[in-house]
C-alpha cells in the first residue's frame, strides 16, 4: 500500500507510523531517519523529559543505601593512638 493512501485510510504499515507522545501519524525514510520514533523534535525531548522524571521519582522514592555513622568514641578494645603519628609513636 503507498503512503499517501496508508495516511487516508488510517492503516499503519512499515512506512507509516504513530508517534507515542502525540499520536499523529508520520512516513518514514522520506525526510526523517527510517527508525524514527517521534514526528517532531517537540515530541522527541517530551519523551526525554518525560524518561527523565521517572528516573529522578525512581531515585528520589528508592530506599537510602547510606548507613548514618555511629558514634565517634573508642572502644575499650583499641587502645588509644593519640601519640601516634604515622604509625610511628612521636620521638
Amino acid at each position: 500500500m503507498g503512503i499517501g493512501l496508508a495516511f487516508l485510510t488510517g492503516i499503519e504499515d512499515e512506512h507509516v507510523v504513530r508517534c507515542p507522545v502525540c499520536g499523529r501519524q508520520f512516513a518514514v525514510g522520506h525526510d526523517r531517519r527510517s527508525d524514527a520514533v517521534h514526528d517532531r523534535v517537540a515530541c522527541r525531548q517530551a519523551a526525554y523529559r518525560a524518561r527523565r522524571a521517572k528516573q529522578v521519582r525512581k531515585a528520589v522514592t528508592a530506599p537510602s543505601r547510606v548507613t548514618t555513622p555511629s558514634t565517634c568514641s573508642a572502644s575499650a578494645d583499641q587502645p588509644e593512638r593519640s601519640g601516634e603519628i604515622g604509625g610511628h609513636q612521636k620521638g
